[in-house]
């Protein structure tokens, strides 16, 4: 009997037939970043789930499979450490496949934090103006 290991990339976790990219996009629930547009839905408590948009602009064969094959990995390795149960669906932009692992990563972990809940997923358009304080003066 072989022991279970909790970083596996099973079936189950990924978003594999139209109809369940459809559901997501349907949702119409978006997060825009320099390098991709990530869309999500709950999906009431089924875990993560992961489906990848990487079309030709992103680069040649080698490069797209490079691109998702580095998304799967980022996604196997801390899909256990976020909270909720979400479907996600990365599309990439052609400046994805330039960024480097750790970057990549990064990019990825933020943007799933901003969605469960960590950070707000739309940041205010502009900052407020402070109330009743002058600038110092420069000497």
């Amino acid at each position: 009997m072989t022991p279970r290991h909790p970083h596996r990339y099973p079936r189950r976790v990924r978003l594999t037939r139209s109809a369940e990219f459809e559901a997501v996009f349907a949702c119409r629930r978006s997060l825009s970043l320099p390098a991709m547009r990530v869309y999500w839905r709950d999906n009431g408590g089924g875990g993560w789930r992961l489906g990848l948009v990487v079309n030709r602009k992103v680069g040649p064969a080698h490069v797209r499979n490079q691109l998702k094959r580095r998304l799967r990995e980022i996604f196997r390795v801390h899909r256990g450490e976020w909270q909720g149960s979400r479907d996600l669906v990365l599309n990439a932009a052609p400046t994805l496949a330039r960024l480097g692992f750790r970057e990549l990563e990064a990019s990825v972990c933020d943007a799933v934090l901003r969605l469960s809940g960590g950070v707000d997923p739309t940041p205010p358009t502009r900052t407020p103006e402070p109330t009743g304080a002058l600038p110092e003066p420069e000497v």
